[in-house]
């Protein structure tokens, strides 16, 4: 007969067998789950960081390049006029004060001067977190000088002078002159300090030449901070990178570069990635390189590695908590904007941030089976006879939770396979009641996140406004189907209104236009509105007090979704800019013309005007008159055709190789008019140039030298007679100066023509010579004498 086994022993050893093999299996299960989860969490964690990232990062570089196009806008507007250096100082000094998280921000001229204005946030001239300005002006020095602001933004103390600055030499002025359009230069060392930096510049062209560049200076050190403060992971880190593998900032901190030299040849060496001082960079970059994807083309990458980091060398390394072995999650986002930027961003977050209470847990329940183990082999026959009872509490308190209701504590037993079954449900209504508080504290976090995001909003609004005042452009909106117009402040004042009268509609609007450009308006309103085409119109506006002001209005329509198809348009949006500075220099500019073209055809002189291209544009009256053509015969190269025969070629040649080396034009030549009518001229022309230095024309005069040529030709015979006789004849002037001598005079004193002519007699028997023997003699004759005397002269050769 087989053995019996006792009660006592067959339920101790079923539920230790059940224990262990429920709790050993629940904390397998668990284990794994968890793992699973933190892995799907961690990659989940890593995916939302980066977009976090990108989205910040997005935001904080697109106001640098905002705050160039609002710059470009003004310039284009001519509200800013970068010739106007103390409005450009004012206009940087006024901007950066709105954008504190950029170092600068300015002008370079193309001339090599430059203003520039922003905060001192390192302390490199003066405490940290101070308004600094500056400028290199060559009127004063060749130097840059920088000054601290005070609180009204005036430059109040000298912090540095800067010799031998000159922007065009540095590379992101190279790189806007390059690109045309605006655009980020690539990293390079800052020239005030050793620092490495970025800059959104764009050029500004007035006519096709060029008048500068504008720029925003932000350091690779801002970027690394604003990663510090993105709040993820005990010990997870972001970092970014160019496709290179260089760094460009990082959450540890860590400078992405060295710096090293002076003002005047400052250098740059770069950090890669791969060779970061900071081993968690390291070990993710190496990582990275293994995956086996090029940097150049990556798109988006999510992997996994395992890596041990070297010990750190004490407690409050950053990096003391992930000694030793471990596994990580990366992701690895591009960053591209519209503006040539091309970054990576890594985000890393070590797998035991998310596994020490994993762990914690594993070691808890296996202390907790060992003890069950050992109460259900000492008291298995006791546990029988309570064990229903204390089940079925059990029982009732999970429908109770299933149902929502409120749960009483569970009455304590002795047995412990309950206990710990009622500590398992026990953790469970703990993990439901931190999973309500995790949803609420979502709750509250998404909150906060429309607290700043509507702050932000304000501040982009403040931004805007304090731009339209800036560039004078004001805002508005027509509903088409109330009439009712909205405005800007800014256009408020512009058009001498205050931004508390009663609402406007359409006819409101005429009222105030002009009476004589209210036609051309409504006409492009009205085709917009039936069209939906853009426009833009120049008018003038009526202030209350009667003023007249020149404004550029322009309006473009939009359609409701429902109404697209049927070319519904439902509002008008535009823009209302104050050009009234510019119509006044148009008017100075065409008053100015107009006096020239006056004096010009009133001089006695001929005067022509050719272009870059050596086309002839202009002639007054006096040059036709001297050359026998008509003022439309002698435009584009029709004066050429008036030149006497015999002197075409050469005049021609002449005044094109004057205008290829760019040399001023001067000589006699002739001119035949259409009756046969021969006229000497002779002609000056200078070179004409821009502020840059660039040829825009060729202007000069023609004078009418005909009688003079005549004169000499009859003093020519003149000194045809003189020189036929057998005397020594010579000319002389009050000023005891050669003028004319025959060949027998040459002949006699041993010189030639030129070594006489147009020299003093004291040239040619020495002063002592003259002043003793001739000049008493010629002061006779010049008195009226007639003088007859004899001596001996010794002549220089």
């Amino acid at each position: 007969m087989p053995q019996k086994i006792s009660l006592r022993v067959l339920l101790a050893v079923q539920f230790a067998a059940q224990v262990v093999g429920i709790v050993g299996l629940v904390g397998y299960l668990s284990y794994s789950s968890g793992q699973q989860a933190v892995r799907g969490l961690a990659t989940q964690l890593t995916n939302s960081t980066a977009e976090r990232v990108h989205d910040r990062l997005n935001d904080f570089l697109t106001n640098a390049q905002t705050v160039l196009a609002l710059n470009h806008r003004a310039l284009e507007g001519q509200s800013l006029m970068p010739e106007n250096f103390q409005q450009a100082k004012e206009h940087f000094i006024e901007t950066s004060e709105l954008y504190d998280e950029f170092t600068s921000m300015g002008f370079g001229y193309a001339n090599g001067e430059s203003v520039a204005a922003g905060w001192d946030k390192y302390g490199i001239f003066t405490a940290a977190g101070t308004r600094v300005f500056g400028e290199t002006i060559y009127s004063r020095s060749t130097a840059h000088q920088v000054y601290r602001l005070n609180e009204q933004g005036e430059p109040v103390e000298l912090l540095k002078t800067i010799p031998g600055y000159d922007p065009r030499q540095i590379i992101w002025y190279e790189t806007a002159i390059t690109s045309g359009e605006q655009t980020w230069s690539p990293i390079f060392p800052f020239a005030l300090a050793s620092f490495a930096c970025i800059l959104a510049v764009d050029p500004h062209y007035d006519n096709d030449q060029l008048q500068g560049v504008a720029f925003v200076t932000i350091l690779l050190d801002d970027i690394s901070r604003f990663l510090n403060t993105v709040d993820f992971s005990p010990n997870g880190q972001v970092f970014i990178v160019e496709r290179s593998g260089d760094l460009v900032a990082t959450s540890s901190l860590e400078q992405a570069y060295v710096a090293t030299g002076t003002v005047d040849h400052r250098q740059l060496t770069r950090v890669n990635a791969a060779r970061s001082q900071d081993a968690l960079t390291q070990a993710t970059m190496a990582a990275l390189v293994q995956q086996g994807e090029a940097l150049d083309t990556l798109e988006q990458l999510t992997f996994q590695f395992t890596n041990e980091l070297p010990v750190a060398d004490n407690a409050d390394n950053p990096r003391s908590d992930l000694q030793g072995r471990q596994h990580y999650f990366a992701n690895v986002s591009p960053y591209q904007d519209d503006y040539g930027l091309d970054w990576l961003i890594v985000t890393v977050v070590p797998e035991s941030d998310f596994m020490g209470a994993i762990h914690a847990n594993v070691r808890r329940t296996a202390w907790i089976c060992g003890l069950a183990l050992i109460g259900a082999i000492g008291s298995g026959l006791w546990t029988s006879r309570r064990i229903t009872r204390s089940l079925l509490r059990l029982t009732r308190a999970t429908q109770d939770f299933s149902q929502g209701k409120p749960i009483q504590p569970l009455e304590p037993t002795r047995i412990q396979e309950v206990t710990t079954l009622s500590e398992a449900f026990q953790q469970m209504v703990e993990a439901r009641r931190q999973a309500v508080q995790l949803q609420q504290n979502y709750k509250q976090d998404l909150e906060q996140q429309v607290t700043e995001k509507t702050a932000a909003l304000q501040k982009s609004t403040a931004q805007l406004q304090a731009a339209q005042r800036i560039a004078q452009v004001g805002s508005w909106e027509l509903d088409i189907s109330t009439q009712k117009v909205t405005w800007s402040d800014e256009l408020f004042r512009i058009a001498g209104r205050h931004p508390e009268h009663a609402a406007l509609d359409a006819s409101d609007i005429l009222e105030i236009v002009h009476p004589e450009d209210r036609e051309d308006l409504h006409q492009a309103v009205e085709t917009a509105i039936a069209d939906g085409t853009p426009y833009e119109v120049e008018h003038r506006i009526t202030w209350p007090d009667g003023t007249i002001r020149h404004v550029v209005s322009r309006g473009e329509a939009f359609y409701s979704d429902q109404d697209r198809d049927q070319n519904q348009v439902i509002k008008l949006a535009g823009t209302t800019a104050d050009i009234s500075n510019r119509k006044q220099i148009e008017a100075l500019l065409q008053e100015s013309k107009q006096r020239y073209e006056a004096l010009a055809e009133t001089a006695p002189v001929g005067i022509f005007l050719h272009d870059a291209e050596d086309t002839c544009i202009y002639v007054n009256d006096r040059y036709c008159q001297i050359t026998g053509l008509t003022s439309e015969a002698a435009k584009g190269q029709g004066w050429q055709q008036g030149l006497h025969p015999d002197d075409r070629e050469r005049i021609i040649a002449e005044w094109e190789r004057s205008v290829h080396e760019k040399y001023s034009f001067q000589l006699e030549y002739r001119y035949q008019h259409p009756d046969g009518t021969v006229k000497w001229v002779y002609t000056q022309s200078a070179v004409e140039k821009n502020v840059d230095g660039q040829v825009i024309g060729y202007v000069g005069i023609i004078t009418d030298i005909t009688e003079l040529k005549q004169a000499e030709a009859a003093m020519r015979r003149y000194e045809g007679i003189v020189s036929a006789t057998p005397d020594g004849i010579s000319l002389v002037d009050s000023n005891y100066i050669y003028r004319i001598v025959n060949q027998t005079y040459l002949d006699r004193t041993g010189q030639v023509y030129e070594e006489i002519v147009d020299h003093s007699v004291s040239d040619l028997l020495g002063e002592a010579v003259f002043i003793s023997q001739v000049k008493p003699q010629l002061d006779r004759c010049l008195a009226g004498e007639v003088v007859q005397y004899e001596d001996w002269f010794d002549y220089s050769n």
